[in-house]
């Protein structure tokens, strides 16, 4: 029984090597145009993220909800805020 041990045991070890070095050959091989680069949130997108996670607090009006719910399906189609909303925007981040 414990040689069934020692083999699964070295299965595993040699599987590990195997994978680590398959993954850094990997990377090595990966062109830089192919890996992306980090994204930066704009300060509105950051607003609308924190402010979703709120949207259902007292503070806010039915409307108010209503416009960051709006406001961040309209980011999410990757279009811009007009200054306007940018503006209501700001109010609702202070309240």
């Amino acid at each position: 029984m414990q040689s069934n041990s020692t083999l699964s045991l070295e299965h595993f070890e040699n599987w590990h090597e195997g994978a680590i070095g398959y993954m850094a050959l990997k990377l090595v091989r990966t062109p830089k145009d192919s890996i992306p680069e980090k994204q930066t949130k704009t300060r509105e997108e950051y607003y609308i993220a924190c402010l979703r996670e709120e949207a259902n607090d007292s503070k806010f009006t039915d409307w108010e909800r209503s416009f960051i719910i709006s406001l961040a399906r309209q980011m999410a189609s990757k279009k811009q805020c007009s200054p306007k909303q940018k503006e209501i925007l700001l109010r609702l981040w202070k309240k």
